[in-house]
């Protein structure tokens, strides 16, 4: 009986050692990691290579810059519910801006045996190709009608 529970306590903990990083997870992490400036220690929160002149743009950012973490809100996606978007409310030295970007499930090369992890898409992000041109789907309007915010501090 001893063994069974043993074997059944390393089971339990194997499975939630390689886990699965939800969406509101990851954008939580995301958030911590703009809003005390350490973007560069989390790219595992991306679902691709952060190219260095946006990461050091969304760094700068964070001296200017504060993402809200009570409007974070995450839309669920219309084709398939392994994409998201979230949408937050920024706050920059007395102007209000937003962020936009994709979230989606991503489990790497490994498809068959993964712990699927949520990462977000970094075009969307300040700094990135598609600052300003996502939808925001399922957003509300508190969010979506700001100006996106760029990878230049608003002065």
């Amino acid at each position: 009986m001893r063994r069974l529970v043993v074997l059944g306590l390393v089971a339990l903990l194997t499975l939630t050692a390689c886990g699965e990083r939800t969406a509101s997870e990851t954008v939580d992490e995301f958030v911590t990691a703009f809003n005390d400036g350490s973007l560069a220690d989390h790219e595992d929160l991306f679902t691709s290579d952060v190219p260095q002149e946006q990461l050091v743009a969304m760094t700068t950012l964070h001296e200017t810059c504060t993402i809200d973490p009570d409007s974070v809100v995450l839309a669920e996606g219309a084709v398939t519910p392994f994409n998201q978007t979230f949408g937050a409310v920024v706050d920059c030295d007395g102007g209000t801006y937003s962020v936009i970007a994709g979230v989606s499930k991503d489990c790497g090369a490994d498809v068959e045996d993964c712990a699927v992890d949520s990462r977000i898409a970094p075009e969307g992000l300040p700094g990135g190709a598609s600052v300003g041109k996502l939808s925001g789907e399922g957003l509300p309007s508190d969010i979506t009608d700001l100006e996106p915010l760029d990878a230049t501090p608003p002065r």
